[in-house]
């Protein structure tokens, strides 16, 4: 994991924000975004250092064959350190996506606590706007927000991106 190897080679004052979002949704929201809409191309190990991970999982990778199953067993591959939190905590101070936003408030007072940084609540103006990747700048319902991958995932994606989960 590079976030690990950053963090033993560049010292922060603060543990740096390892922001976890649900799979299944991410890979919907990506779907939708006009920069992950590129024609699909049958993996190849990339040529560069530090590619074993690649050659581990290299047949799973290469049977793929859409660009979203690339970007969800990519997705698995950066997050499986996450199989173990206990560890992850220790270095990163961890974030669920979908607690930040249901609860913004009070997901903003645990990191700022964690990192004895005083609250303001001006801090939440800033993070009730969309992000500069957002496709159309509508506020959203926060639940129907959590939950509108289902709506855009059909049943047979939602197996095969599950195997790949699996």
């Amino acid at each position: 994991m590079l976030a690990k190897w950053l963090l033993a080679n560049f010292p922060v004052k603060y543990k740096p924000i390892y922001l976890i979002r649900n799979p299944f949704a991410m890979i919907s929201s990506l779907k939708l975004h006009p920069n992950w809409s590129y024609p699909f191309k049958k993996f190849e190990i990339p040529d560069q250092p530090f590619n074993d991970i690649y050659k581990t999982h290299c047949d799973f990778l290469t049977a793929l064959e859409t660009v979203a199953e690339q970007l969800l067993a990519f997705w698995c591959l950066s997050n499986q350190e996450t199989r173990n939190m206990v560890e992850v905590e220790k270095s990163f101070q961890v974030i669920f996506y979908e607690n930040s936003v249901t609860n913004p408030e009070r997901e903003l007072k645990v990191l700022f606590e964690k990192w004895g940084i005083a609250f303001s609540p001006k801090y939440l103006n800033e993070i009730s706007n969309s992000s500069a990747s957002s496709i159309d700048n509508k506020k959203m319902n926060p639940k129907s927000q959590l939950f509108k991958w289902k709506k855009l995932l059909g049943s047979e994606e939602i197996n095969r991106y599950q195997s790949i989960l699996n």
